[in-house]
């Protein structure tokens, strides 16, 4: 059993040696690590446009939240009020 997984593995090893051989051969111009790495190619529009979106939203909505607790805390004046907060 292990000849037979040892083999396969060969295999497949080769096989995706081959196949990511022949795709770098094949590989469009717009691909190419030079260009990509100075920034000729114009016509490359960024993967994403909005990296941190809905970081800022979650964090902002996270600051209301926590200003509004903490004017809550800040309005406590007594023991009672404290109780009723904690309830």
């Amino acid at each position: 059993m292990k000849s037979d997984r040892r083999n396969f593995l060969k295999s497949a090893g080769i096989t995706g040696i081959s196949l990511t051989s022949s795709l770098s051969f094949g590989m469009p111009a717009y691909l190419n690590q030079k260009e990509l790495q100075t920034g000729t190619d114009s016509q490359l529009e960024p993967l994403n446009r909005f990296p941190r979106m809905v970081q800022e939203y979650f964090t902002g909505r996270v600051r209301k939240i926590e200003e509004s607790g903490n004017e809550r805390r800040r309005a406590l004046r007594s023991r009672r009020d404290a109780e009723e907060y904690v309830r």
